[in-house]
C-alpha cells in the first residue's frame, strides 16, 4: 500500500475513534478523503444516512514500474553547457545523504545542478520566472560542437545503472530542441515513465548555490509550503481543500438567497394581495431552515386558498359565474305551458271513472272466462255471453287509453315543474361577501334574490311568467359582473406577475440554500477535524527533520554564537509560516535578523 494510502487508512481510523467528532462531520471527512465527487455525492443526499465513501483497496494500488525505489546519482557528465565547453563529469559515491560540490566561483557547480536539472525535469528554476533573455546564454560560449548531459544513476535493487541522456546537435539555439532519452531497458521512454515527476517537485534533488542563497528572500507561507510538501500529507490537503471548497460555495449560494430573499421580501409584504401576503409570511424568518417553500410554491401553482374563501378566489369565481342558460329557461317556460295544457285536455274526461269501470270490467270477463255464459253478477238483469264479452273487450281498452293519457299528463307537469324550479337556483357563495375588492356584488345579488325568491306555492302558470319575467334582468347583472372580475383579476396580476415570476426563480436556490444552511455547519465541523488532525500528523511527521536540522546546524555553525532552539511548522491558511527559535549566546531572537548570511544560508 502506497504512503498515501497508508495515511489515509489512519485518519479513517481516526474518525472512527473519535467520539467528540459527530457522525455527519465523520462521513464527511471520509468523503472528502475519496475525493471531490465523493464528497458532492454525499452533500446531495443527507450526510447522516448517504454520505459513505468508497473504501480504498485493500491490495497494493497500481503504480507506475520502478516508482517506490529509491535512485542515487553516480555520476554527471556535461558538454557545452553554460560554464562548461568541453566534456566535464562529476562522479559521486552513490547512496543516501547530502552531497555538497564545492569550488571556486566559475568553476561549473551551479552549471553541473542545472543541467541536472534540466536534464530529468525539462525545466531551470533559475529561468522559469525571468525575462527570456536568461535562456539565451544556455550554450557556452566557447563550444562549437554538440551539446549534452548525461547522468547514471544507481536505481536500488536493479544491477545495471540507468543513463539518461539529453543532446542538442551543433549549432542549435533553441533549448527546447532534445527531449531527454533514458538508455538501457527504457531507451525512448522519457522520464516520465518512471514516476519521479512529484518526487523531482516535491524533494527537489540538486540546488545551485544562488538558489540556496535566495531561500532567505522566501515568504514566511513559502517556506512553510516548502517544508510542509515533503511530509506527504498531499491526501489530507487535498481533502481540507474539498470541503473548504464546498463549504465557501455553500456559504455563498446562501449569502446570495438571503440577499434575494431580503429583495423579494421587500416587494411582495405591501403588495394587496393575499398570494404576496402568503409568501411574505412563508419566507419572512431571516434563517433559511425556518422558511416555508411549500407554501410558496402551493402559491406559485395557484393553490392558495384551499378554504376558498379569500379575494382571488372569490373573483375568479366572479369571472366565471354563470347564471341558468337563457335556452334552457325559454326550453323549461314551454315545456311547463305545455304540460298544463295536456293536464287541462285530460281533465275533461273522468281519468279515474274510466279506470275504475275497466277494472270491473276486466273482472267479469274474468268470471265469463272461467264459468261461461251467466246472469251479470252486478245488475242480475243483463247476461254475460260471446257478444257482450266482445263489446265488454272493447270497451276496457278503450277506459284504458283514457286513463292512461290523463296520468302522463300529470306526470309531465310535475316533471316539467321540478325542472323549472331546479333552474331557481340559490345565488353563488362568491355572491354571499359584499366586500370583494374591486367588484359591487349588489347589482347581481339582488337580481339573482329576485329570480330565487318565487314562493313554492305559486302556480304554475306564474312559475313560467316568473322565468321569463327576471332572466333578462339576471343576465345583465351577470355579464357586468363577469367583466368588472375579470379587470380586477387583471389587475391585480399584472402587479403580482413580476413577484411571482421572482419568486419563481429564486425558489429552486433557496430550496437548496435550506438545505445547505445546516450542511455548512457540518461541513465547517469536518474541516476543523480535518486541520486539527493534519496539524497533529503533520508536527509527528516534521518533528524528526527539526531535530535533523537542529543537529546538523550545530555541527555546521562552527564558532558561530547563534543556537537554533527549534523548528515549526506554524498556523495555518494565510497565517502559516516556518518559525525557526533562536537565540544569540543564550539571549532569544529572531533568526533571519540575528544570523549572517552564510548562517542563514547554512540553516537551509
Amino acid at each position: 500500500m502506497s504512503g498515501s494510502s497508508i495515511l489515509i487508512e489512519q485518519v479513517r481510523a481516526r474518525v472512527d475513534a473519535d467520539d467528540q467528532l459527530a457522525v455527519e462531520a465523520g462521513l464527511l471527512v471520509l468523503a472528502a478523503l475519496d475525493g471531490r465527487d465523493a464528497l458532492e455525492r454525499a452533500l446531495a443526499e443527507d450526510p447522516a444516512v448517504h454520505a459513505q465513501p468508497t473504501a480504498l483497496p485493500r491490495t497494493a494500488p497500481a503504480l507506475p514500474d520502478r516508482v517506490s525505489a529509491s535512485a542515487y546519482l553516480e555520476s554527471i557528465s556535461v558538454q557545452g553547457f553554460r560554464g562548461i565547453g568541453a566534456r566535464a563529469t562529476l562522479s559521486i559515491a552513490p547512496g543516501p545523504g547530502l552531497t555538497l560540490v564545492i569550488g571556486r566561483n566559475g568553476s561549473g557547480k551551479s552549471s553541473l545542478a542545472e543541467a541536472l536539472e534540466l536534464l530529468l525535469t525539462g525545466e531551470n528554476r533559475r529561468w522559469a520566472k525571468k525575462a527570456a533573455v536568461w535562456k539565451q546564454g544556455w550554450r557556452n560560449l566557447h563550444w562549437d560542437g554538440a551539446v549534452a548531459i548525461e547522468a547514471s544513476l544507481t536505481i536500488e535493487g536493479e544491477r545495471q545503472p540507468l543513463v539518461a541522456r539529453r543532446e542538442w546537435p551543433a549549432g542549435t539555439a533553441d533549448l527546447d530542441a532534445a527531449s531527454p532519452t533514458l538508455l538501457g531497458a527504457r531507451r525512448g521512454d522519457g522520464v516520465a515513465s518512471l514516476g519521479w515527476e512529484a518526487a523531482l517537485s516535491t524533494y527537489r534533488p540538486f540546488l545551485p548555490y544562488n538558489e540556496l542563497g535566495s531561500i532567505p528572500d522566501f515568504k514566511p507561507s513559502e517556506l512553510y509550503d516548502m517544508m510542509s510538501a515533503a511530509l506527504g500529507l498531499d491526501a489530507l490537503l487535498d481533502a481540507r481543500k474539498h470541503l473548504r471548497e464546498l463549504r465557501l460555495e455553500r456559504q455563498k449560494q446562501c449569502q446570495e438567497v438571503e440577499k434575494r430573499r431580503a429583495v423579494l421580501l421587500a416587494s411582495i409584504e405591501h403588495l394587496e394581495d393575499e398570494r404576496a401576503r402568503e409568501c411574505a409570511r412563508a419566507i419572512q424568518a431571516t434563517k433559511a431552515d425556518r422558511w416555508d417553500l411549500d407554501c410558496v410554491e402551493l402559491v406559485l401553482e395557484g393553490a392558495v386558498d384551499p378554504s376558498g374563501e379569500g379575494d382571488i378566489a372569490l373573483l375568479r369565481e366572479l369571472a366565471t359565474v354563470r347564471e341558468p342558460d337563457a335556452a334552457e329557461v325559454r326550453s323549461a317556460a314551454t315545456h311547463l305551458r305545455a304540460a298544463l295544457d295536456a293536464v287541462q285536455v285530460a281533465a275533461a274526461t273522468d281519468a279515474g271513472r274510466a279506470q275504475q269501470i275497466a277494472d270491473l270490467l276486466e273482472r267479469s270477463l274474468e268470471l265469463h272466462a272461467a264459468h261461461g255464459d251467466q246472469a251479470c253478477p252486478v245488475c242480475g238483469e243483463g247476461t254475460l255471453h260471446g257478444g257482450w264479452r266482445v263489446e265488454a273487450e272493447a270497451a276496457v281498452g278503450q277506459l284504458r287509453s283514457e286513463a292512461s293519457d290523463a296520468v302522463r299528463a300529470w306526470r309531465a307537469l310535475d316533471a316539467a315543474r321540478h325542472t323549472a324550479r331546479d333552474l331557481l337556483a340559490a345565488p353563488p357563495a362568491a355572491l354571499r361577501r359584499a366586500d370583494v375588492a374591486g367588484v359591487d356584488t349588489a347589482p347581481l345579488s339582488a337580481a339573482w334574490a329576485r329570480w330565487h325568491d318565487l314562493p313554492s306555492s305559486a302556480h304554475d302558470t306564474n312559475l313560467a311568467a316568473h322565468l321569463e319575467d327576471t332572466h333578462g334582468d339576471l343576465v345583465t347583472a351577470a355579464e357586468i359582473i363577469r367583466a368588472e372580475a375579470a379587470g380586477e383579476l387583471d389587475r391585480r396580476e399584472s402587479i403580482w406577475r413580476p413577484a411571482a415570476r421572482g419568486l419563481r426563480e429564486w425558489l429552486p436556490a433557496a430550496r437548496l440554500s435550506a438545505g445547505g444552511s445546516t450542511t455548512v455547519p457540518v461541513l465547517r465541523a469536518a474541516e476543523r477535524w480535518l486541520d486539527a488532525e493534519t496539524d497533529r500528523i503533520r508536527a509527528e511527521r516534521f518533528r524528526p527533520i527539526a531535530d535533523e536540522a537542529a543537529a546538523v546546524w550545530n555541527e555546521l555553525r562552527q564558532n558561530s554564537a547563534v543556537a537554533l532552539d527549534g523548528l515549526e511548522l506554524a498556523g495555518t491558511a494565510t497565517k502559516r509560516h516556518l518559525v525557526l527559535d533562536v537565540s544569540v549566546d543564550g539571549a532569544e531572537g529572531q533568526a533571519l535578523g540575528v544570523m549572517s548570511q552564510g548562517e542563514s544560508t547554512r540553516s537551509r
